[in-house]
């Protein structure tokens, strides 16, 4: 069985991870770049974009990314983190989701490239079973 990880064939994963960890710094940077109390109060709901009116003044960087997080998330006051006194573009849970993402996808650098379905399976079982099934 062949456990070698074949480094030229992850860079799907390298490629999500790298959007990921883009993305997650965006959701720190744009509010840091705001000046304290721009934007306050956010309440909405997901895949809708409820608040365009306090996105149309910004600079472009924050703008994209808070009309993003308008879109992708429901945006409860109660519910998001805050940056120099700015509501971030998701909240607490959404932001969580998406490190867990992050990790996950990590973590996936790390499998071994297996050729099937069976051999993943057989992974998970205790070595001297596995040693008896494929000797």
């Amino acid at each position: 069985m062949n456990l070698q990880i074949n480094w030229s064939k992850k860079w799907p994963n390298l490629l999500f991870i790298t959007l990921f960890i883009i993305w997650i710094s965006s959701l720190f940077i744009a509010p840091a770049l705001l000046s304290p109390n721009t934007i306050q109060g956010l309440d909405g709901h997901s895949t809708f974009i409820d608040h365009m009116d306090k996105w149309e003044n910004l600079p472009v960087y924050p703008r994209t990314v808070y009309l993003l997080g308008d879109f992708l998330c429901h945006q409860k006051d109660g519910r998001c983190f805050e940056i120099n006194e700015n509501q971030m573009p998701v909240c607490s849970r959404c932001l969580s989701v998406y490190v867990g993402f992050l990790f996950a996808l990590t973590f996936t650098l790390f499998i071994p490239n297996m050729l099937s379905k069976n051999e993943y399976f057989l992974r998970t079982l205790p070595e001297n079973l596995m040693e008896k099934l494929c000797p």
